[in-house]
């Protein structure tokens, strides 16, 4: 079994967290310069064809699922030799899959080119290229770094290509556009890829071992159907406004989701660090109570954090608009209710670890299933209703609202058996966020937000002073109640 000690867990599980926010950092700066450069229209054909490789990177049918948790069990009674094995399968099914997916989508293109403007065709004939790059890259050889615990290697790849890429995008955009934009993600993946190899020199072949893979898709199937129907539900808006709005409401929309991912950055950092410790532990102890303190704490901490954040953002962001995205104003009000419902994701992300450490993922299909319906539902309604992206922005947030606190009551049950005990854990993770958002309102109805950041700077000044007392005292308690990565981990 790989074991590390206390200091040397907490040295690469910093340094991962810090070089993801790096990189992330860098992507949200290439977020904001994307959608200047190519406009409302293209940027919401962007958004539109980068749909395809959402669904296609999970076309492996759960055998990097198998493959993230049967390679560190090998591992553990020393069989290297079975998990090259494991690898070797898992990348030939999974590149055969993704060849033959995207072959069929390009002889699509060939058939309905009539029917669609050559900058939809030629972009959806790139992300084909894109879409093999990202899945070699992005989903095989990363994690099966992360199998390895090469965490630095894995760190330093993505801030290599973010740096380079950040490069390459300028100056293809610049010349190729819309089609400069996805060759320089086609170029970053490889890149990435390129670093990886230099570093660990991994060697794959090609190996068909029918039996094998059918053991693997048993054991990843079932986890991968989970994050299938994660990736409708996170789709469902971006398809309701391509089918019932146009793309240049889509592009409004997508800058939106860019603020999103910026937000999420520290809480997908902390939960990537966290999960293969959560897995291993339930795995020697089998206990429940083992994963209270290092699942339930980093729950509360994000919850007591976050709210500061979304304050800040809900703040700020408009400005950022005005002064370096002035095309992009009529997005505002649906940014600022994102922004506001953004605390609700906590609680999906947060659980997810804990319930498929405890083999119930069968829990997540039912309720992301529902939480689909759900989600077309109110986003059909509030279309319907003229509300247009502000609508399908509230849609959205209602049905992660669902699914989110579904998943937060299933968990408490099981940390706090006493129904006294989980109704003050609600009180104690919601009651920042009820501060603040009330705040942020109440600021709104008397100081609403003109756009003259030089005329309204102490306004600014006044409601981000605000939000920071508010939260301030939470944070503050939370230094002596955070303790899920002080203790020693267990691999």
């Amino acid at each position: 079994m790989i074991t590390l000690k206390k200091q040397q867990f907490l040295k690469q599980a910093t340094f991962f967290s810090a070089s993801l926010f790096i990189s992330r950092l860098l992507l949200s700066v290439r977020g904001i310069i994307i959608p200047r450069l190519l406009g409302p229209v293209d940027y919401g054909i962007y958004n539109g064809v980068l749909i395809l490789p959402e669904y296609l990177m999970h076309f492996h049918f759960g055998s990097i699922s198998a493959l993230k948790r049967e390679i560190p069990f090998c591992y553990g009674k020393n069989d290297f030799q079975q998990a090259q094995r494991i690898r070797n399968i898992v990348f030939s099914q999974y590149l055969a899959t993704i060849l033959i997916s995207v072959s069929l989508i390009g002889l699509f293109t060939y058939l309905v080119q009539e029917r669609y403007s050559s900058s939809i065709i030629v972009a959806l004939r790139l992300v084909c290229l894109l879409i093999v790059a990202q899945a070699v890259v992005e989903v095989f050889l990363e994690n099966v770094v992360r199998t390895d615990n090469q965490f630095s290697i894995l760190s330093n790849s993505e801030i290599f290509k973010s740096l380079i890429g950040f490069g390459f995008m300028l100056i293809m955009i610049w010349y190729w556009h819309l089609n400069g934009l996805i060759a320089s993600l086609i170029l970053s993946s490889l890149l990435k890829g390129g670093y990886i190899y230099y570093k660990t020199r991994y060697q794959f072949r090609w190996i068909w071992d029918f039996n094998e893979l059918m053991r693997l898709l048993k054991i990843g199937f079932p986890i991968l159907l989970g994050l299938i129907l994660f990736t409708v539900f996170a789709s469902i808006d971006r398809f309701m406004i391509i089918h019932y709005l146009d793309m240049k409401q889509l592009g409004y929309y997508a800058l939106g989701l860019t603020v999103l991912n910026f937000l999420f950055i520290i809480q997908t950092g902390a939960y990537q660090v966290l999960e293969p410790k959560v897995y291993r532990l339930y795995g020697e102890t089998k206990e429940m109570g083992a994963l209270r303190e290092i699942i339930w704490d980093p729950i509360y901490g994000m919850c007591v954090l976050f709210p500061l954040v979304m304050g800040l953002a809900y703040i700020g962001i408009p400005y950022l608009i005005y002064l370096f995205l002035p095309k992009y104003i009529l997005s505002l009000m649906c940014i600022r209710i994102m922004i506001l419902g953004s605390f609700f994701f906590i609680f999906r992300d947060g659980t997810y670890t804990f319930i498929v450490a405890i083999n119930r993922q069968s829990l997540i299909v039912w309720v992301v299933g529902i939480g689909i319906l759900v989600n077309l539902m109110f986003n059909f309604i509030l279309i319907k209703q003229g509300w247009g992206i502000e609508g399908v922005a509230l849609g959205t947030i209602g049905a992660n609202i669902l699914t989110g606190g579904v998943f937060l009551i299933f968990t408490l049950h099981h940390f706090f058996k006493e129904l006294r005990n989980q109704i003050k854990m609600l009180i104690q993770i919601f009651l920042p966020a009820i501060l603040v958002g009330f705040f942020l309102i109440l600021m709104d109805l008397i100081w609403p937000v003109g756009g003259h950041w030089r005329d309204e700077f102490g306004f600014i000044f006044l409601k981000m002073g605000g939000v920071i007392l508010l939260t301030g005292p939470f944070i503050w308690k939370l230094k002596n109640q955070f303790r899920a990565l002080r203790k020693e981990p267990h691999f």
